[in-house]
């Protein structure tokens, strides 16, 4: 497709411009005059609407028409029972840029068409929505067909998705004194059941579910549909949330195994509002708080609220910006000291990432990291911090200097990664180290997903020689029960677990009690969060004599940190 805007050229003067402007113009023209579609733009700003059509579609506002967006709504020219449908498209494309619906357009003789409509946003530098552009084209169907067809996904034997929109908004419009929810499910692991098992496999786990889900009494009387991929809704009628977390149980407990795969989910409830709100918004709403709870290991449910849909936002932003940050070096590692207490002296430090954005400055991890292990990209990003320990490390070598151990964090995408072990060996190879100075930390967290695999994974990283840290210990359910099966070489107490922990004689107690049992099976101890002067103290008291925190420093970029270590 040829692309107009490069026949711009800077030695072009305003009257070329203007012509070029003016063949552009003819030929858009001349596309739609001949073709059966209706153009549209909708100026959020200007709170405009724009609609250029073919004459022979008959409609009120052909060839051209332009009116305020309110004055458009209010009209009748769309279906009173679409409105919602187009009133929820702007919500629609802050969150995803290009949206589907059929809506009933009046023609002049004061009939309703189906129209196919597609919405595209246009945002600004900022990323907000300021303009929406798209087409329309005649389905040929002069009323809504009514939904006669019960089960017509041909995949699962569920109500197809059409059907269940069109029975849903007829609920909502004809019992307004009812109150009802929808349960958006989502299969946790499905794309990796498919990879490993094949397509065949994981449709036979879809039909399973399905056949399930009928079966279940609580659903008897419900509204389901399988969606694309790994999504199953339920609608109920009912929204208050004992009932709603209890069915979400049922599923849990009656669907939890097909032959020997274990299945888990991850649950999206939209309650139902009094304002009015169509059955696409309500999918979409659920879908988001389902979304908002992937990867989550001790929270697998979520009922929708209106900031998830701005976190959405801000997750599409990122993972739009996500790739250049990486190409471009936005992504920065700093090193937070560790010091050996009673000596108050730097024995190692701990590799962070920090995202340097050139408009919004430092960003958080807090706000990325958590996105990069659902959507994989962390895989990219640990391995580039890994890379910039080794040559850091190197450089510390080829300076003359004794290298101190840097710990890279290895996030639990990594530790299933087959190829971990073989991409930390290729780094330290290449840099020429000691394996013993990379050394490796995993967070407690991990041990929530399959303890014999994570095991299995964690003695061959062992056996190769590095030195494996516990994460955030202190942080789960289950730690001291860890402790006899763990290849570990060092506890890390997490900060949270020692700040609360030491509010009160009994946790004093605990610590004392974990550092001790830590030490005498072999373990070391890494403090983390150290604030204060008084934490140090007792914790060297305990047995502990390694701690990192705000209390020696806080995470520095490496120039800083050669000041602080005297290797500059």
């Amino acid at each position: 497709m040829k692309n107009y805007d490069s026949c711009v050229t800077e030695n072009d003067n305003e009257e070329d411009l203007r012509h070029k402007l003016e063949t552009t113009l003819k030929k858009y023209d001349s596309v739609v005059n001949h073709a059966d579609i209706l153009v549209f733009e909708c100026s959020l700003i200007k709170k405009t609407v724009t609609i250029t059509s073919n004459l022979s579609n008959n409609l009120l506002f052909a060839a051209d028409f332009c009116i305020s967006l309110d004055e458009f709504i209010n009209s009748d020219i769309i279906d009173e029972k679409d409105k919602n449908i187009v009133l929820s498209v702007p919500e629609k494309l802050r969150v995803i840029k290009a949206t589907f619906a059929s809506i009933n357009v009046k023609n002049d003789n004061g009939e309703y068409v189906r129209f196919e409509a597609y919405f595209y946003g246009v945002y600004n530098d900022d990323g907000e929505l300021t303009d929406i552009v798209g087409s329309a084209k005649d389905c040929e169907k002069k009323t809504v067909p009514p939904c006669e067809d019960k089960e017509n996904d041909k995949l699962t034997g569920l109500l197809g998705n059409d059907c269940f929109y069109h029975n849903i908004d007829d609920i909502l419009r004809n019992e307004l004194d009812k109150r009802f929810s929808l349960i958006m499910i989502g299969v946790s692991g499905f794309n990796y059941i498919s990879q490993l098992y094949g397509a065949d496999f994981s449709d036979k786990v879809l039909r399973y579910i399905a056949f399930k889900l009928k079966k279940l009494e609580i659903f008897k009387d419900a509204l389901i549909t399988y969606f694309a991929n790994d999504s199953f809704a339920v609608f109920v009628d009912t929204d208050i949330d004992l009932e709603i977390l209890g069915f979400i149980e049922k599923i849990k407990q009656g669907i939890s195994m097909y032959r020997h795969i274990p299945l888990k989910y991850t649950f999206g409830i939209y309650k139902s509002e009094r304002k009015a709100v169509s059955a696409r918004v309500i999918c979409d709403c659920a879908n988001i708080a389902k979304e908002s709870v992937k990867g989550h290991h001790l929270n697998n449910a979520a009922f929708y609220s209106d900031g998830m849909r701005e976190r959405i936002i801000e997750d599409i932003n990122i993972e739009n910006e996500m790739e250049k940050a990486l190409s471009s070096g936005q992504f920065e590692m700093f090193l937070q000291p560790k010091y050996d207490i009673s000596e108050s002296r730097i024995v190692g430090a701990e590799a962070l990432v920090r995202w340097n954005h050139p408009y919004k400055g430092f960003i958080t991890p807090d706000t990325f990291i958590p996105l990069f292990e659902r959507n994989g990209f962390v895989i990219k990003l640990d391995t580039y911090i890994w890379e910039q320990a080794c040559k850091t490390i190197k450089r510390w070598h080829d300076m003359g200097y004794e290298p101190i151990p840097l710990s890279v964090n290895v996030s639990r995408v990594n530790v299933s990664n087959p190829y971990t072990m073989q991409t930390l060996n290729d780094l330290v190879e290449k840099y020429g180290i000691e394996k013993k100075n990379l050394e490796l930390e995993i967070t407690e967290t991990v041990y929530y997903d399959d303890q014999i695999s994570l095991i299995k994974v964690l003695s061959e990283l062992k056996s190769e020689g590095y030195t494996l840290l516990m994460d955030d210990f202190g942080s789960g359910f289950s730690s001291l029960n860890m402790l006899k099966n763990t290849p570990f070489d060092v506890l890390k107490i997490d900060r949270k677990f020692l700040n609360e922990t030491m509010m009160t004689e009994k946790g004093k107690k605990i610590i004392r009690h974990t550092i001790s049992l830590s030490n005498d099976i072999g373990l070391d101890i890494v403090a983390e969060g150290v604030e204060t002067k008084q934490q140090a103290d007792f914790l060297l008291e305990s047995g502990c004599h390694t701690a990192q925190g705000y209390y020696y420093s806080k995470p520095v970029d490496i120039s800083s940190f050669e000041k602080l270590i005297g290797y500059c």
